[in-house]
């Protein structure tokens, strides 16, 4: 088999059939509705629930019996099943926001999987035996999901959850055994035998037994991880994990949804650690508030739940500003330089993911990355010193300018929206150049430092390329466009009290924060409808593509335009 890492996930239908069973605890989840007051209606509607949930778990194991089969049976089993399952969460999801979010992405996740799902050819000339150890292996992997699903607070009703977890057993079970009548040797069809009789004595102590249901489930439990481990130990070792790699780190550094998954991870977690250190805070942080905080300055989020100048020591704001710095640098530019500097040549796959990111040609590749970087930092300390010599100028002692300049400076070229002030920028609201160096710093993180670099051309009139011309133009647009709005709309609302002059700078500085990087000048509690429905609207568009802002990006705007 040329292609192992395709063919490794040829056995996930076994997976899918493994755990389909677990749709149906979708009827019993958030079986404390409040919003049906009449026990008459509640009754029907867990009938309607429970007959729903096991159509989707019935649809659910169809899907996943026909997914590498020729037609397009596989998909409508899939799309129903996943419909049903909606269905039957509903009324839990209709009295829960978060639920009904949740719901609306899964199902529109699934959804494109589903319209995008191809069969590669070498799926239909594959052995079958190796088809079957594919499908063992993957359910017996599954396993420890299933029972982890079914022991979750409020979703699952415990007493089907022990059933649908011997279910789920017992097709583990079955495709192992019909891996095992394929081998030459008859021992490892003892396995299923013995689990099933394990299983079924669990039963009949449930069954015989009815106060012993605590033991049963424990039984259970063990029994599934017991299970999943010698089907594991019994069947050849699966090449999903081992794609054709001399090394471990290959298989890191071969895969860029694997290097951005891995080091915002590590990047998160060694910011909560960092955190929670003594000498970070001052009266200490629970852990999911420095989890929370990590998390946001990682992926320059700028949401905070504790007060950055007041609850944070010099040198936690200190750990805050190097995360937001990492996070705002980009994972693929800061890893690919990493591996540069310790010597480590690219692989041609690694340079053709890397080029297509950065549209040069891979001879360029590394001399665009120091160009990023160098961009970077040379626009972050000339913020960082403008601000520092205007903060020196409003009373701040050289010390303390240059740290909130270079704070700030960070901060806002990576659109972070963290702030040395409790009240973010307001105290400066009357202070038009910290507003426009602020806004100048927040345009070029925003836009990309390759597209930032090609400003002067694009003012001369130079030939650009049509992404660098579109996001420049429509940054213009949104710049220009939003500050005449917030003025108008404002001027006797939120800027109301300033002078004609500093109403203008704030609302051009509003314009230019509010599509991502969440600094404020004034107080935005009390404004007005359409100011808000603008703001939204401007949020949801964000930056430009490679700068460290969020949305949709503005290119995507302007060709819809």
């Amino acid at each position: 088999m040329n292609n192992a890492s395709t063919v490794s996930r040829m056995g996930l239908d076994g997976a899918i059939v493994t755990l389909a069973p677990l749709l149906l605890l979708l009827a019993f989840t958030g079986t404390e509705i409040t919003g049906l007051t009449t026990l008459g209606t509640l009754a029907i509607i867990e009938q309607w629930r429970f007959a729903i949930g096991v159509l989707s778990a019935l649809l659910g194991m169809g899907f996943g019996l026909r997914l590498f089969q020729k037609g397009q049976s596989a998909r409508w089993l899939g799309a129903g099943s996943a419909l049903c399952g909606a269905v039957a969460v509903a009324p839990y999801a209709l009295e829960n926001p978060f639920a009904a979010l949740l719901t609306l992405i899964i199902l529109i996740g699934f959804g494109f999987v589903l319209v995008d799902f191809t069969i590669p050819k070498v799926f239909y000339n594959a052995d079958e035996t190796e088809k079957r150890r594919q499908r063992a292996w993957w359910s017996a992997f599954s396993l420890p999901l299933a029972l982890l699903v079914s022991l979750i607070p409020g979703v699952a009703n415990t007493a089907l959850s022990a059933y649908i977890m011997l279910l789920c057993l017992g097709i583990a079970q079955f495709l192992f055994y019909r891996w095992a009548q394929k081998q030459d040797s008859s021992i490892y069809c003892v396995i299923p035998f013995g689990i099933a009789v394990g299983a079924l004595s669990i039963l009949v102590l449930f069954l015989l037994n009815s106060s012993s249901y605590l033991m049963s489930v424990a039984y259970i439990w063990g029994l599934t991880l017991i299970s999943s481990f010698v089907s594991l130990v019994a069947l050849p070792r699966n090449q999903f994990f081992f794609e054709q790699s001399n090394s471990g780190w290959d298989i890191l550094l071969n895969h860029p949804a694997r290097i951005l998954l891995t080091t915002f991870l590590m990047l998160c977690g060694a910011g909560t650690l960092l955190l929670m250190l003594p000498v970070s805070t001052v009266d200490g942080i629970h852990v999911i508030d420095a989890a929370f905080t990590a998390v946001s300055a990682v992926c320059v989020t700028g949401l905070i739940v504790m007060d950055t100048p007041r609850d944070f020591t010099l040198t936690g704001q200190a750990f805050l500003l190097l995360l937001i710095q990492l996070g705002g640098l980009g994972i693929m530019s800061l890893t690919t330089v990493t591996l540069h500097t310790l010597g480590h040549r690219l692989s041609l796959r690694q340079e053709r993911l890397l080029t297509s990111m950065t549209q040069t040609d891979h001879k360029d590749l590394l001399k665009a990355l120091f160009t990023i970087l160098k961009f970077t930092f040379i626009t972050e300390l000339a913020g960082a010193l403008s601000l520092a010599a205007l903060f020196w100028q409003l009373g701040d002692s050289w010390g303390q300018a240059l740290w909130r300049g270079s704070f700030t400076a960070i901060s806002a070229f990576c659109n972070a929206g963290f702030a040395l002030q409790s009240d973010s920028l307001i105290p400066y609201q009357n202070q038009g150049m910290i507003l426009y160096v602020i806004s100048a710093l927040i345009i070029f993180g925003g836009l990309a430092p390759a597209v930032s670099l090609m400003i002067p051309r694009w003012f001369r009139r130079q030939r650009l390329p049509a992404s660098a011309n579109i996001a420049l133009a429509t940054t213009l647009a949104l710049l220009l466009s939003g500050t005449l709005m917030i003025a108008a709309f404002e001027w006797n609302g939120i800027l109301a009290g300033l002078t004609p002059f500093d109403k203008l700078h704030n609302a051009w500085f509003q314009s230019v924060t509010l599509r991502t990087a969440g600094f404020n000048s004034v107080d935005l509690a009390p404004i007005t409808g359409p100011t808000f429905l603008i703001m939204v609207f401007f949020m949801f568009i964000g930056g430009s593509p490679g700068g460290t802002a969020g949305g949709v990006k503005t290119t995507a705007l302007g060709v819809m335009a």
